[in-house]
Parts: structure tokens; C-alpha cells; sequence
């Protein structure tokens, strides 16, 4: 079986349930399946507050015209198509019909940054692009000297070939499905880039299916009827395409998003106005709330029953207070891009300790590593999270930058299963702990291995401090901070030092504290980019406000 809601318990679900992958698979088939189904797919939120949807039926009739029109430009089996749109229904229904065709969709990242847009682009290759009119010229230029075959949407291109809106317009039946194989390419991701050049990840169709017993998790062995999910990833990155929106649409959830990233009004107002009982929202946007302090009950937020998060971890102060202050359950989960998501937290099947993100989910291959002798290591003990390699959701490969052949680093992969580049541990009780990605974890004096959220989530606890951030250079542990209007640095220093010494006494002094006017984050996922920070800090290490505290000897 492989629907959890079939199982009365954790235990139950983690020995009866077995994978149902088919010989022939398309992931359209999530929202084409609830295609008579009145009730709303996709709902997008404008910065105006004007809100743009379309049921099932509706994104599936346009998905269908859509690729009638792509597959008479050559999309289809083998081909990539790339797409840099908002989430919009626009963008929805581009997925869904590059799917339709058999070809594979790289939703890209509107970076700010052209060399980083070229990095993109190179590993795609896409032979079609999807994008607004006064994007084209910019991708044209970083694509060369490739060239592909543009569509615009919104604003138009006198290049393009055609437009979204004209491809609709047209009186064209649809073509079938295209019947790919579970192991064909799906949508190709990008590594956050938080350690590296982002890397480009294939992922293929059975993946999508992975994801369904993780979402399964995170919404406590549901979906509900009623359930309203929220991503303020929305789906114009597989960072929430995947993950979130895909198995949402599977079992005929309505989809809220902002078309791109607001402010954190925007943010409540969204949540609170469509009735979301299910919100995804990234650690950093759920540290922003905590700032709203008691301006939070200025929103109604009776309708919210689960908040869920992943890519960072957030620390018992945080989680408590969104608990108690917006009266949902907070459950995390963790996973990477290659591997998909498995662990997760299940409030109904069983309750998971804070600093914890739950379980391993039934049916997916978690274990933990030795670092240096790639083999199991005992129970509670740290190691590299692994995926088993046969995991229906592990990744078939990185695309590389001058081949189109799939590969793994040899640092990356046993015979067995492949490895994060994060350290954890998996206790006798099953429940995993993420501390922290290799080379972003800190070391106390006494060797042990500290989760750098341990001493943010403190930081986070004195008045003044907005955002934290917590890294070891030189071997000294620095903390960068961006405060809260009108909190002055050397005020707030003293008070997290304090706050550090009492959890952590000699063990982890604070050297100095850094204040930043922002933090440096990751493209798409907005994650704290520690890399980029440490270069921050390193760089720039006479113009910085710092603070100096202790010494590090």
C-alpha cells in the first residue's frame, strides 16, 4: 500500500508500505486526474492583492493547448525546455504541457546576476525558453552563442516565435500525454549554491511519486478534504514545484502562492485571506514573523492548521512561539535536492522532541554513514545522511557542463547510496537529527559537533536581533547579526554572548559579532548563504560593524 492514509500508526505505515510505481508514468497525470473536479488548482497572488486561479480542469485544458503548440516547435522526449516566469498560471500551465510532451522543464532562477544566469543556461542547454518579453534579450545574450527558440508570456518579443497567450488562443486539440518512463527525465533542479556553483540535478518522474508519502507526512497521514496548501516557494522553482505543489495537486489539493516573493505582509495577508490550513514557509520568512511580535494577532489566523519548513533548521525558541502565537502544529522535515525529502514529522502518528525533524518516511532509504569509512554507524552517532540509491526519488544525475551525460562525483556515491553533504544522526528511537552541513557545523572545545541553528536560535532570543547567522572562522566562533530598526550592535553583543555562555559556558565562547544591514541568501530557496557570509566577513573584515567579545584563546 502506499497511501499512508491507510495506516493507523508510524509503525504500521513503516513495515506495510510498499511503492506503486508504474511501467509508464507523467507526472500531468497528478492534475489531469481531478480534471472534472470544480475545485481550484493554482491560485496566484499579485502584489495589488488581486488573485488569478484556474481549477483542474481549466490548467488542464491549457496545459493541453500549450503543448500542442511546443510539440510543433520540437519539444518531446530528449528535449529541455526552460522556463523563467513568476508563479503564475501562466507558468503552471508551461509545466505542465513542457511535461505533457515528454520533454523535461528546468524552471530557472531570475537571478539578479547575468554570470549566473549563463552558469544555468549552460547546463541546461534548453531548446525552447519560456519567458517574459523583456527577458528574452538578456537570455539570448546568455545563452550565446547557442540560440533557442523563444515563447513569450505577458509582455511580447518581436524574435519570439509565438506567445503563451497566442498558443492558447488557437483552436488545436490536444496531443496524448506522452507516456514516459518512471526513469525519463522529469524537471532538472539547481543545488542551492550555498557550498558551490549550483549544480544542475535530473530528476525523473518516479521522484515525483516519492514525494507523495512525504507530503503525506508533513500534513499528519493526510491531506484533509479541505485542505488549503500555501508555498511561499510557489511553482516557479522545482524547490517548490516539486516537493510541494506536485503531490498537493495529486490528491486534488488548491495551491496558494505569492506570483513572486513579498514582503511578510504580504505573506500574512496572503495565508490568512485564502483560508490556508497548510502552509510551506522557508525558516527565514518564519524568523520575519517572530519579528512582528505581537502585531502578529492583527491577522486571522483560525484557518491555519500545519506549518511546515526545510533547508534550515529553526531552534525551540522559534518553534515554540509560532506554535503558541498562531496556534498550528510546526512540522519540519529534511531532505536535498538529489535525494528528495526522507524525514519528515508526523504530529498524528507521534510526537517529535524539538532539534528533531522526525522520522525516516515509510518506503524511503535514510541512513547514516561514517564519513571516512562509508559504513553504518551506530545509533545516535553523527555521520553523513544517505539515501539508498535504488529510493525512488534519488536524482539520476548531474548534467554537466560540457556533456550531456549524467554522472555522480565518486565523493558523492558508494555502491549503496548516495550521500548528502550533511551531518546527522538517527537515535535508537528512529528520530533523525540534522546538525548541519559538512563544513558549516561547529566544534565546541571539546570536539562535539554543535548545530550552528543551537546558538542563532539563541542569538534570536535577545531584543534587537532580527536574523542570525553562526559560523566558526579560524576557529573562532563569530556570529553575524542584522538588527532590528534602531537596535545599535554594541548593545546587542553583550546580550548574546551571555545568552551563548549560559547554554554553551567555555565550551563555544563568542569572539565577535558582526552586524549586517542583509543577509547574504541563496537564489530561489533563501537560504542563509554561510559561504557567502564567510567570504563576507573575511573580505571585507575592516569595514564591517563588529564587535569584539572574547578571546578565542
Amino acid at each position: 500500500m502506499s497511501d499512508l492514509r491507510t495506516f493507523g500508526s508510524y509503525a504500521e505505515a513503516a513495515s506495510g508500505f510498499t511503492w506503486d510505481i508504474p511501467s509508464r508514468y507523467n507526472a500531468v497525470s497528478e492534475v489531469a486526474s481531478h480534471r472534472d473536479r470544480p475545485r481550484a488548482a493554482v491560485r496566484s497572488a499579485a502584489a495589488d492583492g488581486t488573485v488569478d486561479g484556474a481549477t483542474f480542469g481549466e490548467l488542464t485544458e491549457r496545459a493541453g493547448r500549450l503543448a500542442a503548440t511546443l510539440a510543433e516547435l520540437g519539444a518531446g522526449h530528449g528535449t529541455d525546455v526552460a522556463i523563467m516566469l513568476p508563479s503564475t498560471v501562466a507558468c503552471a500551465v508551461a509545466e505542465l504541457a513542457v511535461l505533457w510532451t515528454g520533454a523535461t522543464v528546468a524552471p530557472l532562477r531570475d537571478h539578479p546576476e547575468d554570470d549566473a544566469l549563463r552558469h544555468e543556461l549552460a547546463l541546461v542547454r534548453p531548446a525552447i525558453v519560456i519567458c517574459p518579453g523583456e527577458q528574452v534579450d538578456r537570455l539570448r545574450a546568455a545563452l550565446a552563442p547557442r540560440d533557442a527558440i523563444f515563447l513569450t508570456a505577458g509582455a511580447p518579443h518581436p524574435s519570439a516565435a509565438t506567445s503563451v497567450e497566442a498558443a492558447l488562443a488557437r483552436d488545436v486539440a490536444a496531443p496524448p500525454i506522452a507516456e514516459t518512463a518512471p526513469d525519463d527525465p522529469a524537471i532538472i533542479a539547481f543545488t542551492s549554491g550555498s557550498t558551490g556553483a549550483p549544480k544542475a540535478v535530473v530528476m525523473p518522474h518516479r521522484s515525483i511519486i516519492g514525494m507523495r508519502p512525504t507530503f503525506q507526512m508533513i500534513t499528519s497521514a493526510g491531506p484533509a478534504d479541505d485542505e488549503v496548501v500555501f508555498n511561499s516557494l510557489g511553482w516557479a522553482t522545482p524547490a517548490g514545484l516539486r516537493p510541494i505543489v506536485m503531490p498537493a495537486w495529486h490528491f486534488g489539493c488548491t495551491v496558494v502562492a505569492p506570483e513572486r516573493p513579498p514582503d511578510l505582509a504580504g505573506y500574512c495577508e496572503v495565508i490568512t485571506s485564502e483560508r490556508v490550513t497548510f502552509a510551506y514557509l522557508m525558516p527565514n520568512v518564519l524568523r520575519e514573523l517572530r519579528q512582528l511580535g505581537d502585531a502578529i494577532g492583527d491577522y486571522d489566523w483560525s484557518a491555519l492548521r500545519t506549518i511546515t519548513y526545510a533547508g534550515e533548521a529553526i531552534g525551540p525558541t522559534l518553534h515554540a512561539w509560532l506554535e503558541e502565537s498562531l496556534g498550528a502544529q510546526v512540522n519540519g522535515y529534511y531532505g536535498a535536492t538529489e535525494v528528495g525529502l526522507p524525514a519528515a514529522t508526523n504530529a498524528k502518528w507521534f510526537a517529535t522532541p524539538v532539534g528533531s525533524i522526525g522520522r525516516r518516511v515509510p518506503g524511503r532509504g535514510l541512513a547514516v554513514l561514517d564519513e571516512h569509512a562509508l559504513t553504518p554507524v551506530p545509533a545516535g552517532h553523527a555521520g553523513i545522511l544517505s539515501v539508498d540509491r535504488t529510493d525512488p526519488t534519488v536524482f539520476l544525475g548531474y548534467r554537466g557542463l560540457d556533456s550531456d551525460e549524467l554522472g555522480v562525483p565518486d565523493d558523492a556515491a558508494t555502491a549503496t547510496h548516495f550521500m548528502t553533504n550533511d551531518i546527522g544522526t538517527v537515535d535508537a528511537d528512529g528520530l533523525v537529527t540534522f546538525i548541519g552541513r559538512r563544513g558549516q557545523v561547529l566544534y565546541g572545545r571539546g570536539g562535539a559537533g554543535i548545530p550552528p541553528t543551537d546558538v542563532e536560535d539563541l542569538a534570536l532570543g535577545c531584543d534587537g536581533v532580527r536574523e542570525a547567522a553562526a559560523l566558526q572562522i579560524d576557529d573562532a566562533l563569530v556570529v553575524g547579526v542584522t538588527p532590528a530598526d534602531g537596535a545599535d550592535a554594541a548593545a546587542i553583543a553583550p546580550a548574546v554572548a551571555a545568552a551563548i555562555a549560559a547554554r554553551f559556558g567555555d565550551d563555544l565562547p563568542l569572539t565577535r559579532l558582526i552586524a549586517l544591514d542583509a543577509m547574504p541568501t541563496t537564489v530561489g530557496t533563501r537560504k542563509v548563504n554561510r559561504e557567502a557570509l564567510r567570504r563576507l566577513i573575511r573580505e571585507h573584515r575592516d569595514t564591517l560593524v563588529a564587535v569584539e567579545i572574547a578571546d578565542p584563546a
